[in-house]
C-alpha cells in the first residue's frame, strides 16, 4: 500500500468544525490512522505536509517528499534592454488582489513598468486588470505560446493571497507553478505569506526571491529590477534548484526506485 498526499485533508483542526461535518472528519481521521499504519510508503508533495502529518499520525514505515515536477528545457538567461515581468497561472483564491498590489508597486518604482498576466480571470477581475495602468492582462495562452513568453521574461512572478480569510485555507497549498518557474531558469520572485507551504519551502532554499513582508515589496522589487547581475544570479540558482528538486525524470526515477524497494 502506497499513499500520496498533495493536500491537508486528514490534518484538519476539528475544533473549527461543527455538527455533522465534525463527526465526519472525526470518523475519517480514525480510518486514516489505520490506513497510515498499513502503508509501506507515504509520499508527500512538500516537507511541511510531511512534517504535520507525521506530528499527527507518527512516522510511516517509509516516507518521502516528491515535489511538483516540470521539464527543465529553457535557455540560459541573458539580460536584455527591456524588463519583462510575467505572471501566469491560476487567478483565483485571492491572487488577483495581490497581482494588482504588485502592479501598483511597479508603478511607483517606474511608471513605465508593466506586469504581464496570463490566465483565465473572472469577469470582475478582468475589469480591474484593464483599469490598472501598470498591468497588462492577456488572457489564456496555450503551452507553446507560454513557453516563448517565459523565454523572453526577465522576472517570473508567483503570488498568493494575504487576505486573512483565505490564508489559513491555503496554508498547505504547494503551487505546481513553483516547479515550472524553477525549471525555467529565470529570476523567480514569490510574494506570499511566510506561513504557507510555498513560502516555507522557498525560504529554505537559495533559488528564489521570497517576499513575505508587504512593506518590503517595493524595496526588493526595485533591487531586482535595477540589477541585471542579481537577476542572472537568481536565474542560475533557480535552474539548479529545479534540476535538484523538480526535474520530472529525476523525481520519477527516485519514486520508482522507492516503490520497487518495497515490492
Amino acid at each position: 500500500l502506497v499513499l500520496y498526499h498533495g493536500e491537508a485533508f486528514r490534518i484538519i483542526d476539528l475544533s473549527k468544525r461543527h455538527g455533522l461535518e465534525r463527526a465526519y472528519y472525526r470518523k475519517t481521521h480514525r480510518q486514516y490512522a489505520r490506513l497510515h499504519t498499513l502503508a509501506q510508503l507515504v509520499i508527500y508533495n512538500s516537507l511541511m505536509l510531511q512534517r504535520d502529518y507525521t506530528d499527527k499520525y507518527g512516522p510511516a514505515a517509509k516516507q518521502s517528499v516528491a515535489y511538483n515536477c516540470a521539464v527543465c528545457d529553457k535557455s540560459d538567461y541573458v539580460p536584455g534592454d527591456g524588463m519583462n515581468i510575467t505572471y501566469f497561472g491560476n487567478l483565483g483564491v485571492g491572487r488577483s488582489d495581490t497581482l494588482l498590489q504588485v502592479a501598483r508597486v511597479l508603478g511607483r518604482i517606474d511608471p513605465a513598468l508593466r506586469l504581464d498576466v496570463y490566465g483565465n480571470a473572472a469577469a470582475e477581475d478582468e475589469k480591474r486588470f484593464h483599469a490598472c495602468g501598470n498591468l497588462r492582462y492577456h488572457g489564456f495562452v496555450d503551452a507553446q505560446q507560454l513557453s516563448g513568453i517565459v523565454e523572453k521574461s526577465d522576472i517570473l512572478l508567483h503570488v498568493e493571497s494575504f487576505d486573512a480569510a483565505i490564508v489559513p485555507k491555503l496554508r498547505y497549498a504547494f503551487s505546481t507553478k513553483i516547479a515550472q518557474c524553477m525549471c525555467a531558469g529565470r529570476c523567480f520572485v514569490c510574494f506570499a505569506p511566510a506561513e504557507s507551504a510555498s513560502g516555507q519551502y522557498l525560504a529554505q532554499i537559495d533559488g528564489a526571491v521570497l517576499v513575505s513582508d508587504e512593506g518590503a515589496l517595493e524595496e526588493i522589487l526595485s533591487a531586482v529590477i535595477a540589477d541585471p547581475a542579481l537577476r542572472q544570479d537568481y536565474a542560475r540558482k533557480a535552474v539548479k534548484t529545479g534540476l535538484e528538486n523538480h526535474h520530472m525524470q529525476t523525481t520519477a526515477q527516485r519514486i520508482r526506485k522507492e516503490i520497487e524497494e518495497i515490492l
